[in-house]
């Protein structure tokens, strides 16, 4: 079922003109690291829980000098170690396209909808087997309703109406203490690989 769906949307994008929507779909899991040292360092460590989205991406008309404007709307699924739905709202401003390379760089802010609370966002005092750390801290309070942040490569074949791919980090937040409180932090990092098809 899951290839003829694929194939559907592979033809679809291949015969369809150029378009302001597009479906997304992307996959990921989860790591274990605060958004400072996977941007700075790459410190990344996975955990065994994933993520599977499917969305709909949405280019705005206004432009603004080099970049793109665009909203999109997400529903997740977690599988292993959490297992609840996830619903994102974001906005997106986007580079264009440099001459003939066809990369882009996506930033994105929203909020993000969690069904239960996430239970790799919550960090028990002592020990915390499932992130390998020790936690000499109150425990940490995250909530079901987070800040939303995306960071984003895009690649895009030089093809009229193909698809683009690209990687992303799928990042839930508490801002420092607007959400939840700020020491420790609480949100998730997903590092995730997907596919944008125009309709």
């Amino acid at each position: 079922m899951k290839k003829r769906i694929l194939i559907f949307l592979i033809t679809v994008s291949i015969f369809s003109k150029e378009s302001r929507h597009s479906v997304i779909s992307y996959t990921g899991k989860f790591i274990n690291s605060d958004l400072v040292p996977i941007s700075l360092y790459g410190d990344i460590s996975y955990k065994k829980s994933n993520l599977y989205v499917l969305g709909y991406n949405y280019h705005l008309k206004p432009k603004i000098s080099f970049l793109n404007f665009e909203i999109e709307g997400l529903v997740g699924k977690h599988y292993g170690f959490m297992n609840h739905v996830e619903v994102d709202g974001v906005f997106i401003a986007r580079t264009n396209r440099w001459s003939r390379i066809p990369i882009s760089f996506g930033f994105g802010e929203g909020l993000s909808l969690a069904s239960e609370k996430p239970q790799l966002e919550v960090r028990k005092f002592g020990f915390d087997r499932e992130r390998g750390t020790f936690n000499f801290i109150n425990i940490e309070e995250t909530r079901p309703v987070l800040n939303f942040l995306l960071l984003e490569l895009d690649v895009k074949i030089p093809i009229e109406s193909s698809p683009k791919f690209f990687v992303r980090l799928h990042h839930r937040s508490g801002i420092w203490g607007t959400y939840c409180p700020p020491d420790p932090p609480c949100g998730s990092n997903f590092l995730v690989y997907g596919v944008k098809f125009p309709i």
